[in-house]
Parts: structure tokens; C-alpha cells; sequence
């Protein structure tokens, strides 16, 4: 039972779009999980692939060197990752969770939609 503990934070990489043979492409090869919106109105059905914690954190660090657009959020997730590798929450300093908040905190700015 998890009540009254905080969540953990991890790094998710998410990735979403209409043509379910690449996320299922994504799926067999990487692992992860796909969940699918269906159709509404003029918009097509979407599917999301879904990649979290450590397998998240090594698939960026992989292909870190071919992202241009996204690279610096690419950068704070795999800060962020490199942190809690191979551990649990309980495992890291305070020190370390000061770290991890800071850089959530960055990520949180990074991917903030509109002109906010």
C-alpha cells in the first residue's frame, strides 16, 4: 500500500502519432507501452508509445547525438536519468532528490505548451 508515500519520478519518453504500424514497430523492439485515443470528430485515432525509467534513460542517451529539436529536454531527462540509475527512491541522497527536483522542476518549464 502506497497511501500517504510521495510518487516517484522518472523519466517517461513518450512518443505519439496516427500510424500505429511505427509504434507498434517501437513496441517489439524496445518494449514499452502503446495506448491508442480513437477517432473524433476530424481528428484520425492516435497512438502513444510509452518507454519509462532506465530503458527510457538509455534510449536517450542512444540517440542523444540525432535529436535537434528536443535536445536540451533530451539533456534534463538523461541528467535526470543518470541520477537514479540502478536505483530506488529510498537509494539516492538528499542531496541527489534536490538534484532530481530541480531538473524536473527545468522539465516541467521545457515542455510548458502556448506562449506561457
Amino acid at each position: 500500500d502506497n497511501y500517504g508515500k510521495p510518487k516517484a519520478t522518472r523519466v517517461r519518453l513518450m512518443l505519439s502519432q496516427t500510424d500505429r504500424a511505427i509504434i507498434e514497430w517501437l513496441h517489439i523492439k524496445l518494449g514499452g507501452t502503446i495506448y491508442s485515443k480513437a477517432s473524433s470528430g476530424n481528428h484520425k485515432a492516435s497512438y502513444t508509445w510509452t518507454l519509462n525509467g532506465q530503458r527510457a534513460t538509455l534510449l536517450l542517451m542512444a540517440i542523444r547525438p540525432y535529436l535537434k529539436v528536443k535536445e536540451e529536454r533530451a539533456d534534463v531527462a538523461i541528467a535526470f536519468g543518470k541520477i537514479r540509475l540502478g536505483r530506488v527512491s529510498t537509494g539516492i541522497t538528499n542531496d541527489e532528490r534536490s538534484q532530481l527536483s530541480k531538473l524536473k522542476q527545468k522539465l516541467l518549464v521545457l515542455n510548458q505548451r502556448g506562449n506561457g
